[in-house]
């Protein structure tokens, strides 16, 4: 043992420039697979955390203009009647959760500070509650209760007030549904962890929102929404989705696409971020690009040490 640990000692200072890459080489491969894999545990853990998380599913509507057309789950978008379907008594549903975002920049006022904000949301008033996140200050069974009032990260508060605790606080939003609104901060929720598809940094109530005739006159066509859905224990999504598909011929929605069908998809909370079918007002790191340029790399380190 002790020769042999000789011979490779001397081998290794008479080929120092070799030895230098090779052992260098190796070292940084390790690294690389190791941060690798680091990323892709991480990347695994997306939307895993949530209460019951394999009950729960986001609402996709499909437009299928042909018979042969295959549904897809791109956009996980639906009308304001998904929910409200699902909530009329549906056999199995615990619980819903519809989003609304606000497109595009909003414009929020503090005084005479103004910010230009991303990722704002109408919502149902149970956000907090339905994700379980974290709440700091207010009551998160009620923040959304009144009509204006608002419910906003602590980054946002600690931006727009320059504190964490700003309940009491009033906002003036300016978007493109609602033009200029008031609103009263009631409740401050943590900021959302890095391992979620959601990225949203302030809701409103949607009540002045589904007053508009966008989504009075024809409630079921407009797909501006985020339909999420937690099922009851044992309840086979598939027959939800039979449900809502029946609802949908029931009400000839496909007469007012003028195509073939309407088809609705239950897709799982925790395979969103990896499937990669999001939109641009959810989380867009796509793991899989990410995982093949870094296994590249490390197969063309490994073949230049070789």
């Amino acid at each position: 043992m002790f020769i042999q640990t000789k011979q490779i000692y001397r081998k290794l200072l008479h080929y120092k420039g070799t030895s230098l890459i090779g052992i260098g080489g190796l070292s940084l491969s390790m690294v690389a697979g190791i941060l690798i894999f680091h990323y892709l545990f991480f990347e695994l853990s997306f939307d895993k955390f949530y209460p019951g998380a394999d009950r729960m599913y986001r609402i996709d509507r499909n437009v299928l203009q042909t018979k042969s057309e295959l549904p897809s789950k791109a956009g996980g978008s639906s009308s304001r009647m998904a929910a409200e379907v699902l909530n009329a008594g549906i056999t199995g549903v615990e619980s819903t959760l519809r989003l609304h975002p606000v497109y595009g920049d909003a414009v929020v006022k503090n005084g005479m500070d103004s910010f230009n904000e991303t990722n704002l949301y109408y919502s149902y008033p149970n956000f907090i509650s339905f994700f379980n996140f974290a709440c700091i200050y207010g009551d998160p069974r009620n923040a959304l209760a009144n009509p204006y009032s608002a419910a906003i990260s602590k980054s946002a508060s600690e931006k727009i007030f320059h504190t964490v605790n700003s309940i009491g606080q009033t906002l003036e939003v300016y978007d493109r549904y609602l033009d200029k609104m008031k609103y009263t901060v009631t409740a401050v929720f943590d900021d959302l962890p890095v391992n979620t598809h959601l990225k949203i940094n302030m809701l409103f109530p949607d009540g002045e929102l589904l007053k508009r005739n966008l989504y009075t006159e024809n409630p079921w066509k407009w797909a501006n929404f985020r339909t999420y859905v937690r099922l009851n224990p044992g309840t086979d999504p598939q027959q939800v989705k039979t449900h809502l598909d029946q609802y949908a011929a029931k009400q000839k929605i496909a007469e007012m696409f003028d195509c073939y069908r309407i088809d609705y998809q239950l897709h799982p909370v925790k395979s969103i971020h990896l499937s990669g079918q999001k939109d641009k007002y959810e989380s867009d790191t796509n793991y899989l690009n990410i995982f093949l340029v870094l296994f590249e790399g490390n197969k063309e380190l490994l073949e230049f040490v070789e």
